[in-house]
């Protein structure tokens, strides 16, 4: 069975014999992204340069050097690329079963699972938006404290745009805040949490168990 509906849009929710899977949407995080495609593009024509110097008939000490350089720079490009894909492909598979619930962040079927034993999981809630009234932002010279209020819904638009629509999902295991769903809003947020709470009465408190 699938849910769909208009407060969780952005998640796939499944149904089966196995347990409740929740597949949803890493944030897209337009700005990030685009910055690391031009970085990418520019750390291309260093691994080339880097490696045609390497295999040139140049000095060891000098070859040595780039090779270092270079395994940095793989790392480093490496890191940037699996961010990159993460935001344009990547999801968050949420499976709740009969005594755990796993989040694997995944593209391309690929990606790193963590599980947790559900009588461990403690204040298993939707985030609501905090209150953002009160942030304040730099102002012109004639504001004497040089401070002014940035309206809640101004910077929930920005949130929006960049891919963060909220705070998303959150619990406590092993006395340490776990997160994920930062796509969502706080409605669909809620709504997924509700769905959740109806196969497995998550406990309230401050340590786990």
């Amino acid at each position: 069975m699938e849910y769909t509906g208009t407060l969780a849009s952005r998640a796939v929710v499944n149904d089966s014999p196995e347990g409740l899977e929740i597949v949803i949407p890493a944030p897209r995080i337009w700005p990030v992204v685009v910055f690391l495609v031009l970085w990418l593009a520019g750390w291309v024509t260093g691994e080339v340069f880097a490696l045609r110097q390497i295999l040139s008939p140049a000095p060891m000490l000098a070859k040595a050097f780039l090779a270092v350089w270079l395994a940095f720079w793989t790392f480093g490009g490496s890191a940037a690329l699996s961010i990159c894909v993460w935001m344009l492909v990547g999801h968050e598979r949420v499976r709740l079963r009969q005594d755990v619930l796993t989040i694997q962040r995944e593209a391309f079927g690929l990606g790193p699972t963590r599980a947790y034993e559900l009588d461990r999981i403690l204040n298993f809630r939707a985030q609501p938006m905090p209150p953002l009234t009160g942030m304040t932002v730099a102002r012109s010279a004639q504001a004497p404290d040089g401070t002014q209020a940035v309206p809640a819904e101004q910077v929930k638009s920005v949130l929006r745009v960049v891919g963060i629509r909220g705070p998303g999902i959150s619990f406590t295991y092993a006395r340490r805040p776990v997160r994920f769903g930062v796509a969502l809003d706080p409605l669909e947020a809620q709504t997924l949490v509700t769905q959740l709470q109806a196969r497995h009465p998550f406990a309230e408190g401050l340590t786990a168990a």
